[in-house]
Order: C-alpha cells, then sequence, then structure tokens
C-alpha cells in the first residue's frame, strides 16, 4: 500500500518566530526615538535597522550577558537531553524506519562515494533529500544496525543544536535575551517535536530544522553586518535544508516577515508608498532564495506525481474527504 505523501508539517517553528518577534518588538518599542534612527541612505533604499533592532544592546557589562547566553545554551540541550535522552533505550520501529534505514541495502553500506551518487540520484521515498540520506549512512557507518541508540542519539544531538541556534537567532534578529531563552525552551521541550526526535526515519525533520534556525542567524547578522559572505551564509543554510527536506522552501517568505517584524526594515512609519517600493526591494533581494525554492517544488511535484500521490483526490471524492474532516 503506497503510503500518502508528507505534506507541509506545522511546526512549532513558525509560532516560536512569531512570539519571539512579538517579545522583541515589545523590547524595542521601549526605544521612543527607534524610527527616527533609521536612515534609508537614499531614495528607495532598503531599510537596515540601527544595531539595537538587531540585538546588539550597548551592554555596559558585556560579560556577565555573555555568561547568561552560555547558561541558556547549557540549560537548552540539558533540557533536552533530560525529555529525549530516553529514545537511546529505544529500538526500530517498522514504520518508514524500514524504507530509510532497516530494509535500505544502499544506506545500510555505509557513507561512501557511491553511496552519496545514489543519494542524489534516487526517487526513493519520492523526495529529493541527498543530505537526509547521507546523515543515515553515516549513522550506519558509525553504529550499524546493532545500535540503534545511536540512530536515536543523532536525532537529540541535531535536535538540542536546533534548540541553541533558534535562541541565538531570536537574540541577534530582537534583542532579547529572555523572550528569545523562552521561545527556544518552547520549541525545545514541546511534545509535538516527540515525532521528530523519537522517530529515526524522522531524520529530515531535526535536520531541516537545524538549518533552517542557522539560516535565520545568518540572515539576522546579514541585515546587521551586510556583505556578501553573510548572504552566501543564509543561502548555503538554505541549499543545505532543502537537501534535508524539502519543506524548508518556505524560508524565503519566513525571511520576509522577520524583514517586517521584528528587523523593521519597512517602516512601519514610512509613507504606503516608500513601504510598497521598499517591500519590492526585499523581495528582490531574495530572488536567489526563491528560485532555489522553485527548484526543490519542482523536483518534489516530479517525484510525487510518479509515485501517484498527487491523485489522492481522483481516489476520495470530495464529499468523503469533508465528511472525515468534519469528524476528525
Amino acid at each position: 500500500m503506497q503510503r500518502p505523501p508528507e505534506g507541509p508539517r506545522i511546526d512549532l517553528l513558525g509560532a516560536c518566530c512569531i512570539c519571539a518577534a512579538s517579545c522583541g518588538s515589545l523590547n524595542l518599542m521601549g526605544h521612543s526615538k527607534l524610527g527616527k534612527k533609521i536612515k534609508p541612505g537614499g531614495k528607495g533604499a532598503v531599510v537596515h535597522p540601527p544595531a539595537r533592532a538587531t540585538g546588539v544592546h550597548a551592554d555596559s557589562n558585556p560579560r556577565p550577558q555573555g555568561r547568561l547566553v552560555a547558561v541558556v545554551c547549557a540549560a537548552l540541550v540539558l533540557a533536552c537531553i533530560a525529555i529525549y535522552g530516553q529514545t537511546l533505550a529505544h529500538p526500530f520501529v517498522n514504520y518508514d524506519d524500514n524504507l530509510y534505514v532497516t530494509a535500505n541495502v544502499q544506506v545500510q553500506a555505509g557513507l561512501s562515494l557511491k553511496g552519496v551518487v545514489w543519494a542524489f540520484v534516487t526517487d526513493k521515498a519520492l523526495y529529493f533529500h541527498p543530505l537526509t540520506w547521507m546523515s543515515h549512512m553515516l549513522d550506519c557507518t558509525l553504529y550499524g544496525l546493532q545500535h540503534p541508540w545511536g540512530h536515536h542519539l543523532t536525532n537529540l544531538i541535531f535536535h538540542s543544536a536546533a534548540s541553541v541556534l533558534l535562541f541565538l537567532a531570536m537574540r541577534v534578529l530582537t534583542g532579547a535575551l529572555w523572550p528569545s531563552a523562552a521561545v527556544a525552551a518552547l520549541f525545545a521541550v514541546h511534545p509535538l517535536h516527540v515525532e521528530s526526535v523519537a522517530w529515526v526515519a524522522e531524520r529530515k525533520d531535526v535536520l531541516s530544522a537545524f538549518f533552517w534556525m542557522l539560516a535565520m542567524g545568518a540572515y539576522g547578522l546579514y541585515v546587521r553586518r551586510g556583505g556578501v559572505l553573510w548572504y552566501a551564509a543564509v543561502t548555503a543554510a538554505f541549499v543545505l535544508g532543502v537537501m534535508s527536506k524539502p519543506m524548508m522552501v518556505t524560508l524565503p517568505c519566513a525571511l520576509l516577515l522577520l524583514d517586517y517584524w521584528p528587523l523593521d526594515r519597512v517602516g512601519f512609519t514610512a509613507p504606503l508608498e516608500t513601504m510598497a517600493r521598499r517591500t519590492t526591494r526585499l523581495a528582490a533581494e531574495k530572488i536567489p532564495l526563491f528560485l532555489i525554492t522553485a527548484v526543490s517544488a519542482a523536483s518534489t511535484y516530479i517525484m510525487q506525481s510518479q509515485g501517484k500521490n498527487l491523485s489522492f483526490g481522483d481516489s476520495v471524492p470530495l464529499a468523503t474527504r469533508c465528511a472525515n474532516a468534519v469528524v476528525v
């Protein structure tokens, strides 16, 4: 029986970003003249917020602040271990773990040049996510199939790292320490992530989340400092994320939302014409990212079509689906 396609997964990530942005914005609203400090630098120029708007507060004593950041990062890792450490004693399951690991000869052969080539050309699982395949291959090289705890450990490591990166990224974007820590803690321990961390086959989820957080942090630094290198870092993290899970294609849209709030690159107090012009420039700034999105979306559509996963509407009438939605 063909498994239905895995649709866009509604994660806590979006909610976490909104919460952090809200907290950061409230923090920034305390500076009553913030809007006046933004200098467009010319007609139609994209607004780059001042240091305070991107989380760089002029702290009179930065050392205690740095220690607090380290403590928060350590606490997030310990929280993840406390909750998900028990998964190290769990075995593989017979739902998709066989597809990705236990019955996959190519993955079981371990990480090799031949395996890397296979990861880039295979349509197995009907997704283009070579980085996910390679991560499973590396686990098989390190742990084999006799030690499933190693495969679970990799999931735990990536989820812990993603939680820490979310905290650091939100702090750069909002300038708020404790609200960012609270959002990252919510992301780290919320039950919605149990499936992603405890299920070996969901490696693609924790892997793409790691690169999503990395891209957000790099984008915050790009807005603050500018330069081709930081934009290249955002693009690289995005590409690696797309190679982990196609759901990453929504990142450019999320970055546009961050431009509005909390980065305030549009300027809410500006005339509508100015806001529209700045928005257009911000969208154009992300054209390379949208091109990557288009390529990934096209490959996913082609693969899912080959697996006949897009013909669900033909096999199940609309009335039946509506009735099922009401019951659910």
